[in-house]
């Protein structure tokens, strides 16, 4: 996946944009449900890494620049 953002990067493709976030989108999807998996695995407190996950996926288009 990192090697398709980078390589994307590098084009100048029509819907390259679309495609980053895409691919971006897949990762973070990817994670928060591995940490999903690791709640129902183990108890754990209400996570911090979900939340820093919602944080993310609600920012992760309008970047802090």
């Amino acid at each position: 996946m990192a090697e398709a953002i980078l390589k994307e990067q590098n084009r100048k493709n029509v819907y390259q944009q679309e495609v980053l976030q895409q691919l971006i989108n897949t990762i973070i999807t990817i994670a928060a449900r591995n940490i999903a998996l690791l709640e129902t695995a183990r108890y754990y407190h209400p996570s911090q890494p979900l939340s820093v996950l919602g944080y993310i996926h609600q920012n992760i288009y309008s970047p802090i620049c």
